[in-house]
């Protein structure tokens, strides 16, 4: 599943409630953010390393579940896309995989044919055609709950 909107409106909370269920029942799930996924790879590519670059993208493949959560945050590099994201969601094909992001398609569509320079690193679209062929999508609509307990805080304190 792919699960799009605003910040703040329960769409990671919802993956986890999936991803921890699952869990539970024994599959063997991966719950990754998107940004610290490709802190870990460039860290994997260090010779001092303890795991390698495969051992991240295998891990990824292979898990029962994968959620990549936060993909389109922060700017895209051409090597994460080629070194990381084309493996992991291409050796997914047919596998379960839930994604969220705060980009709507068009964004998400566009975050991942240019590089944070706007070089093209995705000129067919091809990932982003992956994504769309195998996963649900939904446009979480939803109100921001941190942002509604915010404004709660502060009439409490008025």
């Amino acid at each position: 599943m792919l699960f799009y909107g605003d910040p703040g409106n329960g769409k990671s909370h919802l993956m986890a409630a999936i991803h921890h269920e699952l869990n539970r029942q024994g599959y063997v799930c991966l719950f990754l953010d998107v940004p610290q996924l490709m802190k870990l790879a460039k860290t994997a590519t260090r010779f001092d390393s303890k795991v390698t670059l495969t051992d991240v993208i295998n891990g990824a493949v292979s898990c029962d579940l994968l959620t990549l959560d936060e993909l389109g945050a922060g700017d895209l590099l051409a090597d994460e896309y080629k070194d990381v994201l084309f493996p992991i969601l291409n050796g997914r094909q047919g596998k379960k995989t839930n994604i969220t992001s705060n980009l709507d398609l068009d964004e998400l569509e566009q975050w991942l044919f240019k590089d944070k320079w706007g070089n093209v690193i995705d000129k067919k679209g091809r990932l982003f055609d992956r994504i769309l062929k195998s996963m649900d999508i939904y446009h979480n609509s939803g109100s921001s709950k941190r942002r509604e307990d915010a404004m709660k805080r502060i009439q409490q304190d008025s």
